[in-house]
């Protein structure tokens, strides 16, 4: 288990947390899912950077990446959708 693939698991361990909170109806709930997206999206970044960087590319790190950025970005879709038909039904956006 590498350091990469220790992060990809971080960040799909991140996933059911920003779903969570972006599901309550509070604004620092809201706060706290906007900075585990955005620490999701850091651990992005910085695993593909570790793994070329000491050459630790594994078979499971190339599948697993890019299948946890989709879970991330379609969780954040989902929250932003469902978001949009909160506001709308208590008539924030009249």
């Amino acid at each position: 288990m590498t350091v990469a693939n220790k992060l990809t698991l971080l960040r799909l361990a991140l996933v059911p947390g920003f779903m969570v909170f972006m599901f309550f109806d509070n604004f620092w709930t809201r706060v706290a899912a906007l900075l585990i997206f955005i620490g999701a999206s850091i651990t992005d970044w910085y695993d593909g950077k570790i793994a070329r960087a000491t050459g630790t590319v594994t078979v499971i790190g190339t599948f697993l990446d890019p299948l946890v950025d989709k879970m991330l970005i379609a969780a954040a879709l989902v929250g932003f959708v469902e978001l949009a038909s909160c506001i709308s039904v208590h008539g924030w956006w009249s």
